[in-house]
C-alpha cells in the first residue's frame, strides 16, 4: 500500500466506529497519532504536488473536519461528553507537519480553505 491508501484506511476506520461522524478524527488514538506522525518524519519531503498527495489528504481531511464541526456543534459538543478531545494540540501539530511538509503553493491552497471553512463556520453562523 501507498502512504496515501494507509492515511485513507485511518480515517475510513476513525470515521465508521467514532462517535463524533467527521471525515478525520479531530483527536486520533495515540497509536495512530504515532504511527502517521513517524511516518511523515522519516519520507524524503515531497518536492511536487503529486509526491505531496498524502500530506495533502491528511490536511484536507483535517480542514473538512474543522469545517464539519464548526456547521454543526453537537459533533464535537457530543464527543465532549464522552470525554473525547475536540481538537488535541498533539494532532494539531501533525495538520502543521503534513502542511509544511507540501510545496508552498499547497501550502496556499489548504490555509486558503482552512481560513474559508473557520470563517464559513464562525460567521455565518451568527
Amino acid at each position: 500500500k501507498t502512504r496515501l491508501d494507509m492515511y485513507q484506511s485511518v480515517a475510513d476506520s476513525f470515521g465508521q466506529s467514532s462517535d463524533l461522524k467527521l471525515s478525520w478524527p479531530l483527536a486520533l488514538p495515540g497509536t495512530l497519532h504515532a504511527f502517521i506522525t513517524s511516518n511523515l518524519s522519516v519520507e524524503p519531503l515531497p518536492k511536487t504536488a503529486k509526491e505531496a498527495a498524502p500530506e495533502r489528504r491528511i490536511c484536507d481531511l483535517f480542514v473538512s473536519a474543522i469545517s464539519e464541526a464548526l456547521q454543526d456543534l453537537t459533533l464535537v459538543s457530543s464527543g465532549i461528553a464522552n470525554f473525547c478531545v475536540p481538537l488535541s494540540l498533539n494532532d494539531s501539530r501533525m495538520f502543521l507537519l503534513a502542511l509544511l511538509r507540501m510545496p508552498k503553493k499547497e501550502q496556499t491552497k489548504v490555509i486558503s480553505k482552512l481560513v474559508d471553512s473557520i470563517h464559513k463556520g464562525v460567521f455565518e453562523r451568527s
